[in-house]
């Protein structure tokens, strides 16, 4: 996915600094969103964001970093990179699979869903650590209009990752996923499907893309201390015993937010004017121990 190309000229609304973790970490977001974290019930390592209007909502998580296995060179050289990092897009490519497991789509090449060019970011943390992005969809061809639980029809997902390393504490390495979810409903766009290597988006799915790129751009650790260590770090042998299992029950909890949190507050929405302004975050861990 190319972040350079034009989007339509569309004006977001002011930025807002919100703070993620108790302060821990900040970021930028239009002023518009609001913190739901608390209203879905939220895990301590997830940060939920909604722009109900929008039907868009962000979604910010820390987890223990996947294992090196996961580590691989994909084809085309995603990570383009032209120094000595080791290319560490498999990582997103397992993040990918994981959150888009039950969709039912298939490609020309088998692939569960379409998606957009792998891209290494720069920006942000991106200058010390190694990120990447990436754009996906998934239909939903048994959503009606005017079924009793209005449910989307084709959900555009941008996804920014950063492997946010201590090379003198292995242990605290961890992933920080930032994924902007983009909801279309029948009855209410077009049915024109998303073509993330062209420009075939809609103005809608550009701003959440922007939106991604800007919260991959003012991303900021705060306080490193948020990063306690992995419980398995110190027993290589039960770390590789859990590898299976570890990563993708992180994940799990993705899916849940994409397709049931949010829609809870989405029928609240009446409760939750945009207009109002964006709630503090509640004072969250990462389920991990704190460091002393």
């Amino acid at each position: 996915m190319q972040d350079a190309r034009h989007s339509p000229p569309y004006d977001l609304p002011p930025p807002a600094t919100v703070q993620l973790y108790g302060g821990a970490m900040t970021c930028e977001l239009p002023e518009v969103f609001m913190n739901i974290s608390g209203q879905t019930n939220a895990p301590d390592h997830q940060e939920v964001m909604l722009w109900s209007e929008q039907k868009t909502s962000v979604i910010i998580e820390v987890l223990d970093r996947l294992s090196d296995r996961y580590t691989f060179m994909t084809p085309g050289d995603p990570g383009d990179s032209d120094d000595s990092d080791e290319d560490e897009s498999g990582a997103m490519l397992h993040y990918l699979a994981t959150l888009t497991a039950d969709s039912a789509d298939r490609d020309d090449n088998g692939l569960e869903v379409p998606i957009g060019d792998i891209q290494r970011c720069r920006e942000g943390l991106g200058k010390t650590h190694v990120a990447f992005t990436v754009g996906t969809y998934v239909k939903n061809p048994d959503a009606l209009v005017g079924s009793s639980r209005a449910e989307p029809h084709r959900t555009v997902i941008w996804l920014g990752l950063i492997r946010y390393r201590f090379p003198r504490e292995p242990e605290r390495d961890a992933d920080i996923l930032i994924h902007v979810v983009v909801k279309y409903y029948p009855g209410t766009e077009d049915d024109e499907d998303e073509d993330l290597n062209k420009e075939l988006l809609s103005e809608k799915a550009h701003v959440g893309r922007r939106i991604r790129n800007n919260v991959m751009r003012t991303l900021r650790v705060v306080d490193e201390s948020f990063f306690a260590p992995q419980e398995d770090a110190e027993n290589e042998e039960d770390e590789e015993e859990t590898v299976e299992e570890d990563p993708e029950d992180a994940v799990e909890t993705i899916e849940e937010d994409v397709e049931d949190a949010v829609e809870t507050v989405e029928e609240n929405a009446d409760d939750a004017s945009d207009e109002d302004p964006p709630g503090p975050a509640r004072v969250r861990g990462t389920g991990r121990r704190r460091s002393p």
